[in-house]
């Protein structure tokens, strides 16, 4: 079998590359695009409704829709397990913040009327717009401390 060079194309080698960085992109915790870590918080926000810690689930929750208010189908899906989780708990003023917040998700992501920083829970108004306190998801979302995007302020 011939040796390879550092930098070879072939497929085994390739192969090797691509498995290594995986491995240790993983191993950091913290995904490249808002769709990926949406999908992290969603996924742990679930997995945690068998051991009933409704704080971390609600914790997750709020950081999903923080993620999610780009993409109308990621933001109603939020604020469906929202609510429904706000039944199972029988948080019933929950519940009940949860229908109007159901009914303006889709056509707020469709017009990109988002409001960057708005955990999706009723102790904060439906319009209102939040500083995203957690470094981690302002470098996801690409937002300044000073609460700049790349695009300009929020």
């Amino acid at each position: 079998m011939p040796r390879h060079k550092p930098g070879c194309t072939c497929a085994r080698h390739f192969r090797r590359r691509t498995q290594r960085k995986v491995t240790s992109f993983s191993k950091v915790g913290l995904l490249a695009t808002p769709a990926q870590q949406f999908s992290r918080e969603f996924l742990s926000a679930y997995h945690l409704m068998n051991k009933n810690d409704s704080n971390r689930i609600w914790a997750h929750l709020e950081r999903a829709h923080v993620l999610s208010q780009a993409s109308t189908w990621r933001h109603m899906a939020v604020h469906t397990v929202m609510f429904m989780f706000a039944l199972t708990t029988r948080n019933w003023k929950e519940a009940m913040g949860q229908i109007p917040r159901l009914i303006l998700a889709g056509p707020m992501s469709f017009f990109r009327l988002d409001l960057h920083g708005n955990t999706g829970r009723i102790h904060v108004g439906v319009f209102e717009r939040l500083p995203v306190n957690q470094p981690d998801l302002r470098r996801i979302l690409k937002i300044s401390p000073s609460g700049e995007t790349k695009q300009g302020p929020l």
